[in-house]
């Protein structure tokens, strides 16, 4: 996920991620744990990258 963070903000691009289950021991193929989620969230912290909720792009996009 940290290469996706990294190639978006060399080309300026967006990225959403969704998680739909965040959890201390991962069973299923969609699941993330909560310390890779934080792991992420610590890595786009220190990149100093804009984050945004959908709402705010689309409240944006609309304008």
């Amino acid at each position: 996920m940290k290469a996706e963070v990294d190639t978006c903000k060399a080309n300026g691009t967006r990225l959403v991620y969704t998680f739909h289950d965040i959890v201390d021991a991962k069973t299923k193929g969609n699941d993330v744990t909560t310390a890779d989620f934080n792991g992420l969230i610590d890595y786009i912290a220190a990149q100093v990258i804009p984050v945004k909720t959908m709402q705010q792009v689309l409240r944006a996009s609309a304008a």
